[in-house]
């Protein structure tokens, strides 16, 4: 009976002994050092504890778990405990980059290129224009600018016209000339405002005078130094009153 029941005690013992090896081996104890030292301590990531979540877009408020931003559609961003980025600063990513296009480069100190390349249109000053217009009906009979945007000098042919009405004022002028009454200069006075009304130029007027005979035919001059910027007539073309005979365009005012 007593060989019985000290058989049985050995083999609760060995039973209890051996459960326990089974466990202290799943521990890692037997056999040396344990497989958790051996694995070195567990962290979080490969970048460490995470301190907090945030919006890179608002990065000064801090989130304690992870989720989408209420203020941006998109995933909140984890901070960890090793990052070494500035604090407030805004960070972005390198896909994000990628997609934005954005690039670096070396900040150098170089000499800027002067140069302006641009489209534009060049005009004439408008400020500057001088219309060489009829007060009468007449012919050109000679042209001595042909072309536009022909240069011309202050005091320089235009052109030879004929007209019937400037003839006979000037005719008439010439036949006052010697009156000495003062009812005759009182009506010389008159004829000579009725040729600056007609619109006679006033080199004619003077040549005139010199002269003491009518020609034929009234020399226009450039009022101005300039460029022809119009032409309206032709030689042997009539015009009327108030036609434009040609425009002159300054390039410096007259004078």
């Amino acid at each position: 009976m007593n060989r019985t029941r000290a058989g049985l005690i050995l083999a609760a013992v060995l039973l209890v002994g051996a459960g326990l090896g089974y466990a202290l081996s799943q521990l890692g104890v037997i056999g040396g050092t344990s497989r958790a030292m051996a694995q070195g301590p567990k962290t979080v990531g490969d970048k460490g504890r995470v301190l907090y979540w945030h919006d890179p877009m608002v990065p000064n408020v801090k989130f304690d778990k992870p989720g989408k931003s209420p203020y941006m559609d998109m995933q909140l961003v984890p901070v960890y405990a090793n990052d070494t980025q500035t604090e407030g600063a805004v960070h972005v990513s390198s896909s994000v980059s990628q997609s934005l296009g954005i690039r670096l480069a070396r900040v150098e100190k170089t000499a800027m290129n002067p140069r302006l390349a641009a489209v534009g249109s060049v005009a004439f000053d408008e400020r500057l224009l001088e219309l060489v217009q009829a007060r009468v009906e007449g012919y050109v009979t000679k042209l001595y600018v042909k072309s536009p945007l022909e240069q011309v000098r202050r005091g320089e042919r235009l052109a030879e016209v004929l007209s019937p009405q400037w003839q006979a004022v000037q005719e008439e002028y010439v036949a006052l000339l010697a009156a000495q009454s003062e009812r005759g200069q009182s009506i010389r006075n008159a004829a000579r405002r009725r040729l600056s009304v007609l619109g006679v130029p006033d080199d004619a007027v003077a040549a005139l005078e010199k002269a003491g005979k009518v020609r034929a035919t009234t020399t226009l001059f450039a009022p101005i130094d300039g460029v022809v910027t119009e032409l309206s007539v032709r030689e042997g073309a009539a015009f009327m009153p108030g036609a434009p005979l040609s425009g002159s365009m300054g390039l410096r005012p007259s004078g």
